[in-house]
């Protein structure tokens, strides 16, 4: 293993010289984060061999990273944040939660949904609950442990950046008896569970990429909410992209195909970055919203709404660096004293 590490680190260091090139002729971010990583993996291999000559070229790359730092961080310093005091429901009028402007759904089900779901994700527990009480429970509900993970096996999103947050209420949210629920261990696993299901439409929450397989057990296929806008914003870490590179913060409703987040845009909705302590909160919210409302009208017609293909360039993005990460905490969009209420 560490002689494996120590050939990579020495790859990563001779390319030393190229990456504070890109990192001087590109202002894309990607190229930053991807730096911040070979140059760990560069670290890596120097404590193991103390080559003087690797130690020159991570000194070059240390600066390089430096002279980056000091760049988003200004960028971040000069982003426009638009505040929400424009809003009454944010200032003056207590706010009326989502649940309670919701009008339940009252008529006939015409499709079996289920949701596939990491037992210990918030959003899909959040979902299923959400959907019970506007009445368009799903039938069932799988929940994916793979490798005999126990129920607190999280979201596959959860170690993803957001802004630092109120607290969070206390009590995990239930899912209502009345609905049946399969575990499953495996691809192989969850593909059986959900045949015996017999489902028209399958919900994806929290879930990482998904064989085809697996979409192809409903009859509509599978849907997903992406935190991040299509094609604009692909992949890990959306919120925290978005926020580099200042786009707008949007949650996609989404066709799940095979490669991930290219399915075809069911609905979307912005979010306002402000108040930051309530961001994930409001994220979290928006997807419930956008997922529910699509079966909802699943429920009641039997179809899939309308799909719009995705238009524009497409970017992905991967998991943020531990390094970026912090420079987000230091920056406007970390704002501790601000108040407002979970949504």
């Amino acid at each position: 293993m560490l002689g494996s590490v120590g050939d990579a680190g020495g790859a990563a260091a001779r390319a030393g010289p190229e990456l504070v090139e890109v990192l001087r002729r590109h202002s894309d971010p990607r190229y930053f984060n991807t730096a911040c990583k070979l140059t760990g993996l560069a670290l890596l291999s120097y404590r193991d061999t103390q080559d003087p000559t690797l130690a020159k070229r991570l000194g070059g790359l240390g600066l390089a990273i430096r002279s980056a730092t000091r760049q988003l961080s200004t960028r971040l310093q000069q982003h426009l944040i638009v505040s929400n005091d424009n809003r009454p429901d944010m200032q003056d009028q207590k706010h009326t939660s989502d649940e309670q402007q919701r009008t339940p759904h009252t008529g006939r089900m015409n499709a079996r949904i289920a949701v596939l779901t990491p037992p210990g994700g918030r959003l899909g527990r959040s979902l299923v609950a959400s959907m019970a009480e506007q009445k368009i429970a799903p039938a069932a509900v799988c929940w994916y442990a793979p490798d005999g993970e126990t129920e607190s096996l999280a979201s596959n999103y959860s170690t993803a950046w957001y802004p630092a947050a109120q607290a969070q209420p206390p009590n995990a949210v239930s899912v209502p008896a009345e609905i049946a629920a399969g575990q499953a261990r495996s691809w192989r696993h969850v593909v059986d569970v959900l045949r015996m299901m017999d489902i028209d439409l399958l919900i994806l929450s929290g879930m990482p990429v998904v064989p085809t397989q697996v979409l192809a057990t409903a009859r509509l296929g599978a849907i997903n909410a992406h935190n991040g806008a299509l094609p604009a914003v692909r992949g890990m870490d959306a919120v925290g992209w978005a926020v580099i590179t200042n786009q707008p913060i949007v949650c996609t409703a989404h066709m799940a195909r095979a490669r991930a987040d290219t399915g075809e845009i069911i609905a979307t909705t912005t979010i306002e970055p402000t108040p930051t302590a309530t961001l994930a909160a409001r994220v979290r919210s928006a997807q419930i919203r956008l997922l529910e409302t699509a079966a909802g009208q699943v429920a009641a017609t039997g179809i899939l709404p309308d799909l719009t293909a995705q238009q524009g360039t497409p970017c992905r993005y991967y998991r943020l660096h531990p390094h970026l990460k912090r420079i987000l905490d230091a920056s406007p969009y970390n704002n501790h004293d601000e108040e407002g209420e979970l949504v």
